[in-house]
């Protein structure tokens, strides 16, 4: 087995937990904060991050299936950006 393809259900998980963190996120904005242009940015975002989560989820399981390493990168480079996007919604 190829080492990349070690930690492809490891990082399968993180991102499942971070889509569920990002959309726990969104539900909890959203019903206990009022309706401003700030807090319409936070859910945005966190929508964004959500679906980059979901979305590095399959091109990880893409990657396995096609022995592809840059495929696998990708996943990584959409994990990062969904991270920082939810950081940035819980710092405003």
């Amino acid at each position: 087995m190829k080492r990349w393809r070690s930690g492809c259900e490891g990082m399968i998980s993180v991102n499942s937990i971070f889509a569920s963190f990002a959309g726990a996120l969104v539900a909890v904005v959203v019903a206990l904060t009022e309706r401003t242009l700030l807090i319409q940015i936070c859910v945005f975002l966190l929508l964004v991050a959500f679906l980059l989560f979901a979305h590095a989820a399959e091109i990880i399981t893409d990657a396995v299936e096609r022995d592809d390493v840059l495929l696998y990168q990708q996943s990584h480079l959409r994990y990062n950006l969904g991270v920082v996007l939810t950081l940035i919604s819980i710092a405003l």
